[in-house]
């Protein structure tokens, strides 16, 4: 649904973003330099907490309107034979009424957000080895897919190669064949700078789905991709119209997360359901199974903490991020003010998997050492870990991923 702007705030908006482009400078290649326009005052003109700020604001971000201008502004292209040396003022060659122009193309833009975007990123090649993923897809949910490399590549030489010789077609594929995509479908907005809203919520996604499938023992950070791509695996961006699929650029991991996923591999566990003959749809059901908990806004959160504990050298950061997934898992803000955070989550977590007495002890007495560890890092500062606690960092990493699963199934079997 397009955002809700009334008529007013319309022709306001026009108004002051006009006087805006008017004022600005412009670089000598003709195109508007967007840090030089003043958006203060066009900000303004949507009133704080209205149904056009609230639904501007979960696109965009905070600066909803500057931030979209701003990033559009980069891909309009003026007329350069009216440009001189002289001057990098727009208003000394282009008229107000060509500002209005632009202030009014930009609005209706505007006006038409959300924009449909799908994310994707290549998890290590498997494709061919599950082939009983129907149509080389499996839905999640509305927002969330496994795709094939394979199934990508079919659907955009379908589109796009209509009447084109084999030959041509396969210099179009740029989707690795026999790798699996997770597909990230969001309506909002990707800015320029690929910081808005829609952006952070992919990047959230997309590791969360990946921290699933570590905690469920599909994936591990053991060995490189099995597409051998190393180093240059970046989330894909495709905007989606009427007409077509649009490539827009691709979003590059930071250097703790590219390292990360440069490690990924799958288990052995998971890599011999695909090679069992007489179950050839246990492979795909587990990745279901993996992934379905990723609709559960709860669950999804402590997943992409749980893969941070896995990403960086630091790890004092790292076993504070794990700890952030359980209390994400197993926290109570209230219960804890009268038991204590640390005996709370411990014996939540002891009497979720904890098999016998003597077990639900030990669990308890090795979270709380963990978390005196986390407390020691947070209020000390405690510069490394020793031997023994890198022991007891490795043994609530997998506790945490067997709380996920717990409550993963939980979630979608409740009997």
């Amino acid at each position: 649904m397009p955002l809700p702007m009334p008529k007013g705030t319309r022709s306001n908006l026009i108004e002051q973003l006009t006087k805006s482009i008017y004022e600005s400078s412009i670089f000598p290649s003709g195109r508007v330099n967007p840090y030089s326009m003043k958006m203060t005052e066009t900000q303004a003109k949507i009133a704080t907490g209205c149904d056009l700020d609230k639904a501007a604001s979960a696109i965009l971000g905070e600066q909803h309107i500057t931030t979209f201008v701003r990033s559009e502004m980069q891909s309009i292209q003026l007329d350069r034979s009216r440009l001189s040396a002289n001057s990098s003022r727009f208003r000394d060659f282009y008229s107000e009424d060509e500002a209005k122009f632009l202030a009014t193309g930009l609005i209706r833009s505007f006006e038409s957000l959300p924009w449909k975007y799908h994310f994707l990123m290549a998890l290590p090649g498997l494709s061919d080895r599950i082939h009983p993923m129907d149509r080389g897809l499996i839905t999640i949910s509305r927002t969330t897919q496994l795709v094939t490399g394979s199934h990508l590549n079919a659907k955009e030489n379908s589109a796009e190669c209509k009447g084109t010789p084999n030959r041509d077609r396969q210099k179009q594929s740029r989707w690795h064949s026999n790798s699996i995509y997770a597909r990230i479908s969001i309506d909002g907005y990707v800015s320029s700078d690929q910081k808005s809203e829609s952006v952070l919520q992919a990047h959230d996604r997309l590791f969360s789905l990946i921290g699933l499938l570590v905690a469920f023992k599909v994936l591990e950070a053991d060995y490189l991709w099995a597409n051998g791509d190393e180093g240059r695996n970046p989330i894909s961006v495709i905007l989606e119209s009427d007409q077509n699929e649009q490539q827009l650029e691709s979003i590059h991991l930071d250097s703790t997360y590219q390292t990360l996923v440069n490690d990924l591999g799958y288990t052995s566990s998971f890599l011999s359901l695909t090679e069992t003959p007489n179950a050839p749809g246990e492979a795909v059901e587990r990745l279901i199974e993996a992934i379905q908990p990723c609709t559960s806004e709860r669950i999804s959160s402590a997943a992409k903490w749980f893969l941070d504990s896995y990403a960086g050298n630091n790890s004092q950061v790292k076993f504070v991020q794990l700890m952030i997934a359980f209390e994400i898992l197993l926290g109570d803000r209230d219960m804890s003010k009268e038991t204590g955070i640390a005996t709370l989550m411990a014996n939540r977590c002891a009497y979720m998997i904890g098999r016998s007495s003597k077990h639900r002890e030990n669990l308890i007495a090795a979270f709380k050492h963990g978390y005196e560890i986390r407390n020691r890092i947070v209020h000390a500062g405690t510069s490394r870990l020793t031997h023994k606690e890198h022991t007891n960092f490795q043994f609530m990493q997998e506790l945490c991923a067997r709380v996920i699963q717990h409550e993963a199934v939980a979630l979608f079997d409740p009997a």
